[in-house]
């Protein structure tokens, strides 16, 4: 139940594996949100890397725009996800901007994006993926606008 930025109905997908407190995975979102904003060619799936703990904010965070994702609410998903990458660490603040309309249960989702990190052997954050596949060490995030034409 990632959360999907662009068109979802392209066939070039990005995949970001990220984790809801990292400095790293906020300028990588911020840097994919502004570059595909002008096409309709990719669609970025967003994975969250969390510890699956209820008590844990980065936990937190995933549920709940697991939640927004899975209400169909699209854009506001979207935006609860770019305001969180810039304002990290009050939740309560936050998931009260973007509230549930009503409860959807989203452990099982947490856990899902967890055993998927382990599967795909996710070591770090945010790490990127293209049509499935990681992208090469010598590339850097901002290469993608050259490499996907």
């Amino acid at each position: 139940m990632p959360v999907v930025l662009g068109n979802p109905d392209a066939s070039t997908v990005i995949t970001m594996v990220s984790n809801p407190n990292c400095n790293p995975c906020a300028r990588a979102h911020s840097f994919l949100e502004t570059w595909i904003a002008g096409r309709d060619d990719i669609q970025v799936k967003v994975v969250f890397a969390t510890a699956d703990h209820d008590n844990d904010i980065r936990t937190k965070v995933a549920r709940h725009l697991a939640a927004l994702t899975l209400s169909n609410e699209k854009k506001i998903a979207e935006r609860a996800l770019t305001h969180w990458y810039e304002q990290k660490g009050n939740f309560e603040a936050w998931a009260e901007a973007f509230p549930l309309d009503k409860a959807i249960p989203t452990n099982d989702s947490s856990e899902r994006q967890k055993q998927w990190c382990k599967m795909a052997e996710i070591t770090f954050t945010p790490t990127i993926l293209i049509n499935g596949y990681k992208m090469p060490d010598p590339y850097q995030l901002e290469d993608l606008r050259y490499l996907l034409n």
